[in-house]
């Protein structure tokens, strides 16, 4: 009973900092960086590091930085050593992903060839200059 007494305030505690933590980011990078709305704050599991994903005008950027946001890396990739693979290029990725089934087909000429397995989605503006000229 009393380890879960012990273990239920750690968590409790755990929590309140984690979010003593988000705050403090939040405040920090709101004046320094006044251009960008935070989408996510998450504590990464290494070197006590957070990772912030905030959009500005030119699109999603991630940041890291400490619990109290007194040093902010921008522009850094963040690699994990054991398997080569880039963390911030992943994080990226699901960031600018795109829900293949809120596309609008109903605009859309579709092709189908083979089985259908491998899908591409191509948008055109038959008005724009540019696209013409491709």
């Amino acid at each position: 009973m009393r380890n879960a007494i012990v273990t239920l305030v750690a968590t409790f505690l755990f929590a309140g900092a984690a979010h003593a933590d988000e705050q403090a980011i939040r405040k920090v990078l709101a004046a320094n960086i006044p251009d960008a709305r935070v989408l996510s704050i998450r504590k990464l599991p290494y070197a006590g590091l957070y990772e912030v994903a905030v959009q500005r005008a030119d699109g999603p950027r991630i940041y890291y930085t400490d619990a109290s946001a007194q040093i902010i890396l921008a522009g850094a990739n963040v690699i994990e050593s054991r398997t080569g693979r880039s963390l911030t290029e992943g994080r990226l990725r699901q960031l600018t992903a795109i829900d293949w089934d809120k596309l609008p087909f109903e605009w859309a000429v579709t092709t189908r060839r083979g089985d259908g397995r491998r899908r591409i989605a191509i948008f055109s503006d038959p008005n724009c200059p540019y696209c013409r000229t491709f």
